[in-house]
């Protein structure tokens, strides 16, 4: 049987609030070196409307892009069987992962379930959340490649609770893939 993705929660270079911090002190500087090099060249102080939306967005794209869409180093795919919800460790290669990658590629990692959940048939689905909530935790706090990042699971505690896991699991057998 092939495995019935369900899921696909990103992994980060640092955390939300972090990044935008780091991208806000960038751009108060660019903004300061600016200011300087306008006085030398004995251009007005106040810039029009549409230098300064030329300048956001060249901070914006020099510094890497919104967060969300340009840092993401890594995935963790979850899949579904009769019995557990599994999940694939896929990664960026390089010794060096950056707030800015020029090109970036996936690679999965060993090919194994980094997150190993067992569900008997009488669990109910919000066990079955609530625990493979904890165990995304606790391989992020354990995985080597993990525990330095930030694993966003924001998609994933929205929905979850919403999610009939119990059923989810029971139909796995019969999808055709």
């Amino acid at each position: 049987m092939k495995d019935y993705y369900i899921f696909d929660i990103p992994v980060y270079v640092c955390e939300k609030v972090k990044y935008y911090a780091e991208m806000d002190k960038y751009r108060e500087n660019h903004f300061k070196e600016l200011q300087v090099r306008r006085d030398l060249a004995d251009l007005p102080r106040e810039m029009s409307r549409t230098d300064m939306i030329d300048e956001e967005q060249c901070v914006r794209s020099e510094f890497g892009g919104p967060w969300n869409f340009n840092n993401v180093i890594g995935w963790i795919r979850l899949y579904a069987t009769t019995s557990t919800i599994g999940g694939n460790l896929w990664r960026v290669e390089g010794k060096r992962l950056r707030r800015k990658m020029k090109s970036k590629s996936f690679w999965e990692v060993g090919g194994s379930n980094i997150l190993p959940t067992f569900f008997a048939p009488n669990v109910e689905s919000k066990q079955i959340y609530s625990e493979t909530l904890q165990a995304i935790k606790d391989i992020s706090k354990e995985n080597n490649f993990l525990k330095k990042r930030s694993v966003d699971l924001e998609n994933f505690r929205n929905l979850g609770p919403f999610i009939d896991w119990r059923k989810l699991m029971d139909s796995v057998g019969n999808v055709q893939i």
